[in-house]
Formats: C-alpha cells, structure tokens, sequence
C-alpha cells in the first residue's frame, strides 16, 4: 500500500462519493421557529435546575439574601448603615448566584450533559 501526496492526487475520482439521488429534504431551505428554541432552551436549563443539588441553591440562596437584606436593614437604627447593609446584601447575593450561573457550563461538561 503506497500513501503518499502523489497518490492522493492520482485517485482523485475514487475518493469523492457520488449520491445519484439526494433526498428531497436536502434542497429544501432550513426553517428555524425562535419561540420553540426559546422554549426549548428555557426547559433544559429547567430540567438542569432541578436535577442538580446546584440548582436548588441558586434558586434558594437570592431569596435568601433578598429577605436578610429586606429584613436586617430595618433593626438598623442609623439610615446611612441601613442602606448600605441592603445594598451590601444584594450585591453579595447576586454576585454569589451570578458565580452559579456562570459555573454551570462547566458543570455542563463535567456531568456529559451537552
């Protein structure tokens, strides 16, 4: 068996397969439907949530923050602390979650999910 440039170039006919006759679904334009990509994108990452123990807490851990932040800025007597605890809370629990989020295409790939 000789392989080789030269070789290639000499059986240049035998290499390329020849379909006689293409199916008709071939020819036909692609249609895309932005609403069921949505929607089908919205239900993975639903069924992803769900199924994973870091799901749960992204869900859970805002509304945590949220309701501290809610909650602790009102036992605060001095106004100037009370708004920057609320703010402190939100930017703590946002950034925190964000880190999820962010983190979940990793975990994506770990898990084989793609």
């Amino acid at each position: 068996m000789n392989i080789s440039i030269e070789e290639g170039k000499k059986d240049k006919d035998n290499a390329v397969i020849k379909i006689e006759d293409a199916p008709a679904s071939v020819n036909k334009p692609a249609t895309y439907n932005f609403w069921e990509q949505t929607s089908a994108c919205f239900y993975r990452r639903y069924l992803n949530t769900i199924r994973s123990p870091q799901g749960y807490y992204a869900i859970l851990q805002p509304i945590a923050f949220i309701v501290t932040a809610t909650v602790l800025p009102n036992s605060i007597s001095d106004q100037n602390q009370a708004l920057a605890s609320f703010v402190a809370f939100l930017c703590i629990g946002f950034t925190a979650n964000s880190s999820i989020y962010c983190g979940s295409i990793v975990y994506d790939r770990e898990k084989k999910i793609k």
